[in-house]
């Protein structure tokens, strides 16, 4: 692969910042956009972070109905909801019976974007005939999915990877369109020569943080 073919141009009247994550961004995009799905149909996003809001942005942009279920009331609060769209933070209220009720006929698709196969295993009784799992999570050593439990209602399990530059573009022309956004997700700023200061940020979790962008 030729290094031009790793180079996007930013269009004409979008922020730099705004495709400064395109790849992971992409990320979120593969995830929602690999399930069949019908307009209205419900589905379920397994993590608050960059990703997970991507996917959930994604699917809703596809017609979905989307809860997006975490355990950050400040990372939930960026979510924006539409006619239809919840979230749910798993630390208040209880997972299972929170989807049981929002969903009424049953989800069709569950998009894990945190790697937790409990999670999964709990809401897969929830799940609706010809329904998809869409998983990016990482589950090291624990990432094993018993396919005879997915038989019984016959689900697709989609394990999206890496990015194209397909995916990438359809990703940039998305947020040209406004459907995918990043600027809402971006709590922190700082020059380059902070970086130190961000990454202590980001792993020591002190202060509620999201996306971060180092300036250069």
């Amino acid at each position: 692969m030729s290094n031009s073919s790793q180079i996007w141009k930013v269009p004409a009247g979008l922020d730099p910042v705004a495709v400064s994550g395109l790849v992971l961004t992409q990320v979120g995009y593969n995830v929602g956009n690999r399930p069949s799905l019908q307009a209205g149909d419900a589905a379920v996003v397994i993590g608050d972070g960059m990703v997970g809001h991507w996917s959930a942005q994604t699917l809703r942009q596809k017609g979905a109905k989307v809860l997006l279920l975490g355990k950050h009331a400040d990372r939930l609060g960026r979510f924006t909801l539409h006619a239809g769209d919840r979230t749910l933070n798993a630390n208040e209220e209880d997972p299972v019976r929170v989807i049981r009720d929002w969903s009424q006929n049953g989800m069709q698709v569950l998009a894990d974007t945190v790697g937790s196969i409990i999670t999964i295993q709990q809401l897969l009784p929830l799940m609706r005939h010809y329904s998809h799992i869409s998983s990016a999570g990482f589950y090291g050593t624990e990432g094993t999915i018993d396919l005879q439990h997915l038989r019984p209602a016959e689900i697709t399990l989609h394990s999206p990877s890496g990015w194209s530059r397909l995916r990438m573009n359809a990703t940039l022309a998305l947020l040209q369109q406004g459907a995918l956004e990043t600027l809402t997700l971006i709590t922190h700023r700082f020059p380059i020569l902070q970086a130190h200061e961000a990454f202590e940020l980001v792993l020591s979790r002190q202060s509620p943080v999201l996306g971060v962008v180092l300036d250069w």
